[in-house]
């Protein structure tokens, strides 16, 4: 018998990239990607690992700081397959 799938964490390609406009000349770190359905969690369990704030804005994860590549180790961590840097 087939098991059943569990379901997806992330979506086909999860795109993590720096970003300052419009965040008050901050630079932050928006994730892209992520199952609509894991974002809550995904954005608490990121906030803790990375030691960062983080919010959920349109459909993204948008963390405190320049973490793209203390971000993409993670999410690899986590199971993502096709991780991508920058826009």
């Amino acid at each position: 018998k087939a098991a059943k799938a569990a379901p997806r964490l992330f979506l086909d390609k999860v795109v993590v990239r720096k970003e300052r406009k419009g965040h008050g000349g901050k630079t932050v770190t928006v994730v892209t990607g992520i199952a609509p359905a894991f974002l809550e969690s995904m954005c608490g369990e990121l906030k803790r690992a990375l030691g960062c704030g983080a919010r959920i804005e349109a459909g993204a994860v948008v963390l405190q700081g320049e973490l793209v590549e203390r971000t993409v180790a993670l999410l690899e961590g986590k199971g993502a397959t096709r991780v991508v840097r920058g826009g």
